[in-house]
């Protein structure tokens, strides 16, 4: 295996941190210790820069290319999304009943009827639909956060602590 790049971030299929690797686990470190690494990262991903600055945190990411609309270093996206009234489109919910009276015990191919002429018979026949009462609907739900994670397969990222240092041309 080649030399790496100071700085160069390698994925590894195995559970543990290879020798002159860190983890992108976006932990402090010291720049008196690190200063050649700090010297290609800076304060990219965090630190006071006087002191301390961090390493990049993949953790339940998917790294991307930079471009001018997304800087390099820059973080977005959320593993948990709640859906509320403002994020979901606009769309309605739109419940038709029979104007007459229900004659039917059914529900397929049939609307709720008007008025019941026997206790058993709720629904009628699909003549002069007409909407029903928006009161006569509830919401429901919890509100409580789905998991909004693509397919994935977790993977070691690993940033070298020993290497070339890149030269820029």
């Amino acid at each position: 295996m080649s030399e790496p790049f100071l700085a160069e971030i390698k994925l590894f299929g195995f559970g543990f941190v290879p020798r002159g690797y860190l983890a992108c686990n976006g932990q402090l470190l010291p720049i008196a210790q690190y200063s050649a690494l700090f010297s290609l990262l800076g304060v990219m991903y965090g630190g006071d820069g006087r002191i301390t600055f961090k390493l990049p945190d993949l953790r339940s990411s998917v790294p991307m290319g930079f471009a001018s609309t997304l800087p390099q270093g820059s973080a977005g996206g959320a593993e948990t999304v709640s859906l509320t009234i403002p994020t979901l489109p606009a769309h309605t919910h739109m419940m038709v009943a029979v104007n007459g009276p229900a004659t039917r015990r059914t529900v397929a191919n049939n609307y709720f009827g008007s008025d019941t002429s026997t206790v058993v018979d709720f629904f009628g026949p699909a003549e002069a639909l007409v909407p029903m009462d928006p009161a006569s609907m509830q919401s429901s739900g919890g509100g409580a956060p789905h998991a909004n994670l693509q397919p994935s397969l977790a993977m070691n990222f690993c940033i070298a602590t020993n290497g070339v240092y890149p030269s820029r041309n």
